[in-house]
């Protein structure tokens, strides 16, 4: 093989051997998706990305129940990781003396992302947001 193939050759392996750049998460977003309840709830995250890894809060109002609870409920993100265009995270909410993790998990594309939210007992309901800035 001369010199040029082989040049050539090795160029090529190494472009294919290396991952995709992640992308951009860092920001803040608007969140909507269908409530637990049926109505829809939009949420705001807030995004620091470092690498691989990112951290934030995911700010969210609570209706409430019979008269109690509810209110402006901010939960810090746990666990970020973004890979390529795919990102994973989780929040724990506290709600009356109770807590659970819920996981998200999605694609970004730009200034948009879609994904999925995994409540505790599995169930999955859809989300999409906008980056704001």
């Amino acid at each position: 093989m001369n010199m040029r193939n082989l040049s050539i050759t090795l160029l090529l392996s190494a472009a294919i051997a290396l991952p995709g750049a992640a992308q951009d998460l860092t920001g803040t977003w608007e969140i909507s998706t269908q409530g637990g309840r049926g109505g829809p709830q939009s949420m705001t995250l807030v995004v620091i990305q470092d690498g691989q890894g990112f951290t934030g809060t995911l700010t969210r109002t609570i209706p409430s129940r019979g008269g109690r609870g509810g209110g402006r409920m901010e939960s810090d993100v746990e666990n970020g990781m973004i890979e390529d265009k795919n990102f994973s995270f989780q929040v724990t909410l506290n709600f009356q003396g109770n807590s659970f993790t819920q996981n998200f998990s999605g694609e970004i594309n730009g200034s948009s992302i879609k994904g999925t939210i995994e409540g505790p007992r599995g169930q999955g309901r859809p989300f999409s947001g906008e980056r704001t800035n």
